[in-house]
């Protein structure tokens, strides 16, 4: 790291945003199924490090992680308004055919599904039979 003026957290930088071959090669399995879990361990140390030692750092983590937190809720909440557009039912437009069996069977059917065709957070975390890569 010395010899390319490197220290710790600029060669990791470094390592995460070079685009040669080699590089994208050793890293392209780190958000695949079969290298997360390594992947997990690797931000799992990055974690410890910061929350162990002191407490400006668990903090400023804490922060960082709500922030992430925050963006990911935000994008994964369902449609806001009323229905059909939204996931709200005013009071004032349900009458009888709100509690037709026909009708709850089509509602369930339609119910919103995520618009993006990646698999929520928790999809992923439930996911089974992970491999573990090194890389």
């Amino acid at each position: 790291m010395a010899s390319v003026d490197h220290d710790p957290k600029s060669f990791i930088i470094s390592l995460l945003r070079i685009k040669n071959d080699q590089a994208a090669t050793q890293r392209r399995y780190w958000r695949t199924q079969r290298g997360w879990n390594s992947t997990l361990a690797m931000l799992h140390a990055v974690r410890d490090f910061f929350v162990c030692t002191k407490e400006v750092g668990k903090i400023a983590w804490e922060a960082e992680m709500l922030c992430e937190a925050t963006r990911i809720t935000v994008n994964q909440k369902p449609p806001g308004g009323c229905y059909p557009n939204g996931e709200y039912y005013s009071s004032k437009q349900v009458n009888e055919a709100f509690f037709d069996e026909k009708t709850k069977l089509m509602e369930k059917s339609t119910a919103s599904k995520p618009d993006s065709d990646e698999p929520d957070v928790f999809e992923q975390l439930e996911q089974e039979d992970w491999e573990v890569d090194e890389n």
